[in-house]
């Protein structure tokens, strides 16, 4: 599988915001939201088929949308990360394929 990536987090183009899956840690709360400034569309034609929390690369669980569905997912974890843990997310658009988190 491919993975996509934007080429620099620091200087995004409106295609990588709009396909970047960005996290949020609360707790044991990890929130995933595709989309850095700019909102993954959610329609027929265009919408993300699914969101993966990775932790230190394992796979922690998939969500998988619709398009009527927001472009984000929640998980939740056992117990809080470590800060040396990695955490990761991956998001598939059914148009633009697989992008990962920096």
């Amino acid at each position: 599988m491919k993975i996509n990536r934007a080429k620099n987090p620091d200087s995004m183009i409106d295609f990588e915001k709009k396909h970047t899956p960005f996290i949020e840690k609360v707790s044991r709360k990890i929130i995933v939201s595709v989309g850095t400034e700019i909102e993954h569309p959610m329609n027929p034609e265009h919408y993300i088929t699914w969101i993966e929390l990775l932790l230190n690369g394992e796979s922690l669980g998939v969500k998988e949308l619709d398009n009527e569905d927001p472009p984000s997912a929640t998980f939740e974890l056992d117990k809080e990360p470590f800060p040396s843990d990695e955490i990761k997310a991956r998001a598939n658009c059914n148009l633009h394929g697989t992008w990962e988190s920096f």
